[in-house]
């Protein structure tokens, strides 16, 4: 009878070991689940700012004709915030030019808001008539926004 006791208590306790095991695998998987679970939203959520932030600026060009004499392009802010445009940057082939605008819409504050569309008048000192011109412009960011226009 003693055999049979011991090997009772042997089976029980090597089924406690077993379990314990078992339960130390469990949690070792969840642990590690939920820690790639975290690191994953963590990059999505890293991910989701930074295409925010780049949403956030978006100047489409409306037009890409324009005349010698008084050449101008038509800007339209596509982003979800208001642009200033008086620190942003004019480059016509290469060349920084003295540019003004004039904003259809015009509210209280000098902004460009989403949505609204905005003249941009510029120098013809840099452009080549009769042919096609390279159009950067740069925001308050270091954002760049390019195009063609020809200038006839």
């Amino acid at each position: 009878m003693l055999s049979t006791m011991k090997a009772d208590l042997s089976s029980i306790f090597s089924s406690i070991v077993v379990f314990s095991i078992f339960l130390f695998g469990i949690f070792t998987i969840k642990y590690i689940i939920e820690s790639s679970y975290n690191n994953l939203y963590t990059i999505g959520l890293s991910i989701s700012e930074r295409y925010y932030e780049k949403s956030r600026e978006l100047i489409i060009f409306k037009n890409n004709l324009s005349n010698y004499e008084n050449p101008y392009i038509i800007i339209q802010n596509k982003g979800n915030k208001p642009e200033d445009l008086n620190c942003y940057k004019l480059y016509v082939n290469g060349i920084l030019t003295n540019f003004y605008y004039n904003i259809s819409k015009l509210y209280p504050v000098d902004l460009l808001l989403p949505g609204e569309e905005a003249i941009i008048y510029f120098e013809n000192s840099s452009i080549r008539k009769d042919s096609w011109n390279f159009v950067q412009l740069i925001s308050c960011s270091g954002t760049k926004f390019l195009t063609l226009i020809y200038i006839s």
